[in-house]
């Protein structure tokens, strides 16, 4: 009996410890397959907030003036010709020539922006046309008479661009009275630019005359 009971309890602490072993292993083989699944998966990152966009307004486009200058020399087919041109243009009509009353009417009759292309004294020896040139040497009455003399000559005009006038541009007290007499009358002026010592714009502007310049 005593044999029996040692046998049992033996077979029992064999089970006891097989069972402990089975347990141990069962670990192992659980905590090596999880780990295996994390590195199999890949980590979760959460998604960046995406900022909304603002909307941008569009680029305004500028506008492009084209100015045929020195109109009023000829009547031929060249100048036909740009009249006949299906396009945007405006006419600056140089005073005092043969053609030049008539190609400002014909500019005019046909839809075209007419301008007055002044002359102006340079500092070359030539000044061009003596009869309405406005010379930096001219009194300031001088300059005012020969602004509503070139007016007059031209009233389909509804601004003025120079024509030279490297000097006299560059004189403040020219430019004022010539933008005097265009403010008086409604018109605009446009700068050729024809010196980097030009006054026009800013006396223009000063004076409240619509300008603009070449580029």
């Amino acid at each position: 009996m005593t044999n029996q009971k040692n046998t049992g309890e033996r077979q029992q602490k064999i089970i006891v410890f097989l069972l402990f072993i089975v347990l141990i292993l069962a670990s192992i083989i659980i905590g090596t397959f999880n780990k295996i699944n994390l590195l199999e998966k890949p980590p979760v990152t959460k998604a960046p907030d995406i900022e909304p966009i603002e909307a941008v307004a569009p680029v305004s486009t500028g506008k492009i003036a084209i100015i045929i200058d020195d109109f009023g020399y000829r009547n031929d087919a060249v100048s036909e010709g740009f009249l006949n041109m299906d396009a945007d243009l405006t006419y600056s009509v140089i005073p005092g020539h043969e053609y030049s009353q008539t190609m400002s009417k014909k500019a005019f009759q046909l839809g075209y922006e007419v301008i007055v292309h002044i002359p102006m004294g340079t500092t070359a020896p030539k000044y061009g046309e003596d009869e309405y040139i406005i010379k930096a040497s001219m009194t300031s009455a001088e300059i005012e008479s020969r602004m509503d003399k070139v007016l007059q000559h031209l009233p389909e005009a509804v601004g003025m661009n120079n024509h030279q006038g490297s000097k006299a541009s560059a004189s403040k007290r020219v430019m004022n009275v010539m933008g005097t007499v265009l403010k008086e009358n409604g018109k605009y002026f446009l700068d050729s630019r024809t010196t980097k010592e030009t006054q026009a714009e800013l006396v223009m502007r000063t004076l409240g005359v619509p300008t603009g310049r070449r580029h």
